[in-house]
């Protein structure tokens, strides 16, 4: 962290804690090898220095990594929004997302429009937050990690991108509580080494038993899509609510990379929010 602050040093981040943040970044990082964590801080650092003060200029309220959480019908619906800033009546949403390609195409950004993630949070936002105002759009900030830069991609909500994600969540929970009595449920023979590594679950599938809460989350939707009988296992009723699903003993690379990022980041607006409001 240290070495990362020194190439990237600028005035505005002067009065951050780096100390801290290394701290809160180290206590996630797992098995990552040093030289991992060394890149990390190095997109933390550049990534504050290139929006952190373009972000809270203007903001009146600003939600590092807040979770949406409400019961709906026996559903229990839950996300976790990285970063929410407020202007005037308008908030704007923004998604970290390591992003592990070498190139950016146009598909690229298709796809990230029709990631439930951003529709869940913009539909749901009125009943799930107490707080004022509407959400004016939303943001991928993609940590492009071989490319070695960061790239945005803003959406803005269309009723017909709206109208196919709330298609998607009612067929989710038809077919929840359709199979729900069911000790296994469909299979999909692909998913199994799908995002280029094979499911932790592939050694257990379809022999374990266990109870479930109905709850649904973007990254729950996306799994039941890919694989019902995988989501089931998201959807154990011995795990955490927050809980993605999977064991820390076998989270690849990757999604431990992105922990340590998220927990850098986050540090680095929660002190500068704090450093602002005193």
């Amino acid at each position: 962290m240290e070495q990362a602050v020194e190439e990237h040093r600028s005035v505005g981040l002067g009065e951050i804690d780096w100390v801290r943040v290394g701290a809160a970044m180290r206590e996630v990082r797992g098995n990552l090898s040093d030289d991992a964590m060394e890149e990390v801080s190095g997109f933390v650092v550049s990534v504050a220095e290139t929006y952190l003060e373009k972000d809270l200029d203007g903001a009146e309220e600003l939600r590092v990594e807040y979770m949406l959480s409400r019961d709906v019908n026996g559903w229990h619906e839950h996300g976790m929004v990285d970063l929410a800033i407020r202007r005037g009546e308008r908030w704007h949403l923004y998604d970290w997302k390591r992003f592990g390609s070498k190139s950016f195409e146009p598909r690229d950004g298709q796809r990230l429009e029709l990631d439930p993630a951003w529709v869940f949070y913009s539909t749901y936002w009125p009943g799930a937050v107490s707080w004022p105002g509407i959400i004016s759009g939303f943001t991928y900030r993609n940590v492009a990690v071989q490319m070695g830069k960061i790239i945005e991609v803003s959406l803005k909500l269309s009723p017909e991108v709206v109208t196919r994600f709330k298609e998607k969540l009612q067929w989710m929970k038809r077919n929840v509580n359709w199979i729900l009595p069911y000790p296994v449920w469909p299979q999909n023979g692909d998913a199994c080494f799908a995002f280029g590594r094979e499911c932790e679950h592939v050694a257990t599938c379809g022999t374990e038993t266990f109870p479930i809460i109905k709850r649904i989350s973007p990254s729950v939707l996306k799994t039941f899509m890919l694989c019902p009988q995988r989501a089931r296992y998201a959807l154990d009723a011995r795990r955490e609510i927050g809980d993605t699903g999977e064991p820390a003993a076998i989270a690849n690379d990757a999604a431990q990379w992105g922990t340590v990022f998220h927990a850098g980041i986050g540090d680095v607006y929660r002190q500068a929010w704090e450093r602002r409001t005193k």
